[in-house]
């Protein structure tokens, strides 16, 4: 255990539980979509309960437009995570995981 100013964290925590299922993004330029997708879904199935699959090229389209530069490869993860927010990839989510954010099943 480690003490940080009287709260006391364990030295390892596992969370592969509540990782989602690993997508392929084969030879796209989508890392940061991917990645901030799957950060969001993890943290949906630990707060829910439930496995979610949210589209991480329409993240990385998003975020594209946020970057104002749809002609080059690649993003950044901060655009990324804009596009999430502005999709509601981070909003309201009740028992049914409504989400506002379209879904790649």
């Amino acid at each position: 255990m480690i003490d940080i100013d009287g709260i006391v964290t364990p030295l390892k925590i596992d969370n592969r539980q509540y990782f989602s299922m690993i997508d392929q993004q084969g030879s796209t330029p989508h890392c940061a979509g991917f990645s901030v997708c799957g950060i969001i879904e993890s943290l949906i199935w630990k707060r829910t309960g439930k496995l979610i699959n949210l589209d991480a090229n329409q993240v990385y389209a998003k975020a594209k437009q946020i970057d104002d530069d749809i002609n080059s490869d690649g993003t950044y993860l901060e655009s990324a995570y804009k596009a999430a927010l502005d999709l509601g990839g981070l909003g309201r989510y009740s028992n049914d995981v409504s989400l506002g954010f379209i879904y790649n099943n």
